[in-house]
């Protein structure tokens, strides 16, 4: 294949995004620069052997040997929706009903416990992306050392971050995590909701600080505002829907750990090296739930004052849905004062411990772990040897 272009790059990454055709050129127009047509992304497309809309040329054997990987992983808890784009993303050209009977047949009882777990929610209101920023930490894996945080745009729905960390609880870790995505869109949002934890202490005072000068009715201190996790809506619902479909799969593998005892919570050298072997396997995990979720079509509701579309796409093309983008730019000065409030996290928690165990990988020629099993040999291996040595780090 000759060399792409820069279009031709963003067409594919947008295409791996399942963001619909006629909304590329758009998207090319406004944040690249490149004017195109429809026709033309869709040529450019084929040429890129991309089949966005084409029939499931995949053979059902080949789709059944996906699903029924994909069944052993933490992809067991998702839906036929997000399973299809799973497998799309893998490469493999199938119909969303064709996943949905396959799933009736391979997983008869997941699919059973998804229908029972169906909720009503409650109305939620904005008028455009950048309004409210909702932040948010998970604590369910933090029995094992892991620290989820995550942010999510109100209107769009799109996930701004999500991390995760040895801890969630440090201010100056979350700070970074605000940071970095103020830094990505050059401003903030008009508002940031947050419950009173002491570790939402500096982007609260940072977004207060980077609106102190603004002149609308959410200027200044009214720019932030601390509730109950519970009256925040919007993080909250993303919490259930990642714990239904990602969050408790992991808690039983973990737990299983402990009841054969090889993992104990209480010890430090344990928490350590569990962090270290899977870290990055989670992180991972988390990403591709954002880009996944971000390039989801959330179906209309009756209850939803909010638009439905694809999150990613409702978040930067704003005008399509009649409504406005609410950032308000920050200088690049601003920005490099925000950065000097916060640090970034370590793998285990301690940089001392990263450091040995960096070189206990490189000296076995390991990489990261590519799934559950790899990682457990790793942390099985390091334990051993941080225990033997008695490590005082």
């Amino acid at each position: 294949m000759a060399e792409l272009t820069d279009a031709d790059e963003h067409i594919l990454d947008y295409c791996q995004k399942e963001v619909p055709y006629k909304i590329i050129p758009q998207l090319l127009a406004k944040y690249h620069n490149v004017e195109i047509s429809y026709n033309a992304v869709k040529k450019r497309a084929k040429k890129l052997g991309i089949n966005k809309r084409g029939p499931g040329t995949t053979s059902e054997a080949e789709v059944i040997a996906a699903l029924q990987d994909e069944l052993t992983s933490a992809s067991s808890l998702v839906g036929y929706r997000e399973m299809t784009s799973i497998l799309r993303k893998k490469g493999l050209i199938v119909r969303r009903n064709t996943v949905m009977q396959l799933l009736r047949t391979l997983d008869p009882e997941g699919v059973e416990i998804r229908r029972r777990r169906r909720l009503k929610r409650k109305v939620y209101i904005s008028p455009g992306p950048n309004y409210a920023w909702h932040v948010d930490g998970n604590d369910k894996l933090k029995p094992f050392g892991f620290a989820v945080h995550g942010a999510i745009d109100g209107y769009s729905r799109m996930i701004l971050w999500l991390n995760v960390a040895p801890s969630n609880k440090d201010p100056a870790i979350i700070s970074y995590f605000y940071m970095q995505t103020v830094a990505a869109l050059h401003g903030c949002p008009s508002l940031l909701q947050t419950d009173p934890g002491v570790e939402n202490g500096i982007i609260a005072a940072l977004q207060c600080t980077f609106r102190v000068n603004h002149e609308d009715e959410l200027a200044g201190s009214k720019s932030h505002k601390y509730g109950k996790s519970t009256t925040n809506q919007r993080i909250e619902s993303w919490w259930s829907y990642y714990r239904r479909n990602r969050i408790d799969w992991w808690m039983d593998k973990f737990y299983e750990l402990v009841r054969n005892q090889q993992f104990n919570k209480d010890n430090d050298t344990h928490v350590k090296c569990i962090r270290f072997c899977y870290m990055s396997l989670i992180q991972q995990e988390l990403d591709d739930i954002k880009e996944r979720w971000n390039g989801h079509n959330i179906l209309p509701s009756p209850n939803a004052r909010c638009p439905n579309g694809r999150p990613n796409v409702l978040f930067h093309l704003p005008e399509n849905t009649g409504a406005e983008d609410h950032l308000k730019p920050i200088s690049p000065e601003a920005i490099r004062f925000g950065f000097t409030n916060t640090v970034q996290q370590t793998i285990s928690g301690c940089p001392a411990f990263d450091d040995y165990a960096s070189n206990i990988f490189r000296a076995k020629g390991w990489a990261e772990p590519a799934d559950f099993q790899e990682a457990l040999h790793f942390y099985t291996e390091l334990r051993r040897l941080a225990t033997n040595e008695l490590l005082d780090i």
